[in-house]
């Protein structure tokens, strides 16, 4: 190729050209290289920030131990609140401390029975950590956990079982399968399906449930005690009274000799024992249990609690089974007293 020939003015082109390059190659050099003014007002931004995430991780700490007591509840909601307030501003990316602030802060809201915002800030706080965290930080299932009991506690079963059943996934990859904690959900969750009458689905969890704390806590734990209750239960609820008696006073046998013979959770036991005997005719029996029942419940709850009145109904109904109407209507008519009294008119 030959030379370039430029013309007269070829000169001035190029001079022109050359000029207008450096003005666009320094105003690039500018742009990638902040002024001092921006440095300083970015690194202000930064110092800032760090400085209220100190403080909010402080706030978050103190709130985490008032809410350990239930006097000291409300002020540690106050603590969550101002902590949430300094980190969830706009454009902060994600992280583990606002994760943190949204948990407190639903803590804060639930226990000051603000429902409706816990379930929010809870919502935001699983996304939070999951993105921050990853699915299966325990943090996660912290999470995971607080949101399914608030459904749970509300019947919101169809909320709270993936919730769970989430959260027993985690805990089994993280403790094992044989852990106590994982026998704790597999109990929770089939509890569900027992109030839920899905017996099939729970039996396995119970059975799962109950050999593990066996194996774990010993044949005499409280823990035992508790699957062999659920077990029961669902062999009573699908008629297998056979199955279910000896299961109930197995309960009964390890929650007295645990936990003593005026314990609420006997009370519970002598209970299920007395509708079992009711529900099977065999009245006397039924009659005994109701009675212990009736007498844990008036003295550790008094005698003028709701509980009292369930208990005396279901006297009532065995004694108007053996035709005893006398006692039947004297049990009734206290039943309502109790029961009046508790609801103000």
């Amino acid at each position: 190729m030959g030379p370039i020939y430029y013309g007269p003015t070829g000169g001035y082109v190029i001079r022109f050209l050359s000029f207008t390059l450096f003005i666009v190659w320094s105003s690039v050099a500018v742009a990638q290289e902040p002024t001092t003014d921006v440095k300083a007002d970015q690194q202000q931004r930064s110092t800032e920030r760090s400085s209220s995430d100190v403080e909010a991780a402080t706030l978050l700490s103190a709130a985490e131990v008032l809410f350990k007591e239930p006097k000291t509840r409300s002020d540690g909601q106050k603590k969550a609140t101002a902590a949430l307030r300094l980190v969830d501003r706009p454009g902060r990316t994600p992280d583990a401390l606002l994760g943190r602030a949204l948990h407190q802060a639903g803590n804060g809201a639930y226990f000051t029975n603000d429902i409706p915002r816990a379930e929010t800030l809870w919502r935001r706080a699983l996304t939070v950590r999951e993105q921050s965290l990853g699915r299966d930080h325990p943090d996660v299932a912290k999470t995971l956990n607080n949101l399914a009991i608030l459904y749970d506690q509300r019947d919101n079963f169809a909320k709270a079982i993936p919730l769970y059943q989430r959260q027993l996934e985690l805990r089994r990859k993280r403790l094992g399968a044989r852990h106590p904690d994982v026998a704790d959900l597999l109990h929770t969750i089939s509890t569900i399906f027992l109030k839920t009458n899905k017996f099939k689905r729970a039996q396995p969890l119970i059975e799962e449930s109950l050999a593990i704390r066996e194996a774990t806590l010993g044949p005499e734990h409280p823990s035992v005690a508790e699957s062999l209750t659920n077990l029961a239960t669902l062999h009573d609820e699908t008629g297998a009274y056979d199955r279910a008696l000896p299961l109930y006073l197995k309960s009964l046998k390890i929650r007295e000799k645990v936990l003593g013979r005026y314990h609420p959770a006997v009370a519970r036991s002598l209970n299920n024992l007395g509708i079992l005997y009711n529900r099977t005719g065999d009245y006397r029996s039924a009659l005994t249990m109701f009675n212990r029942n009736l007498e844990i419940r008036e003295r550790e709850a008094g005698a003028q609690h709701p509980s009292v009145a369930k208990a005396l109904v279901n006297i009532s109904e065995v004694y108007s089974k053996l035709g005893d109407y006398a006692s039947a209507i004297n049990k009734v008519e206290r039943s309502l007293t109790i029961l009046e009294k508790a609801l103000g008119k």
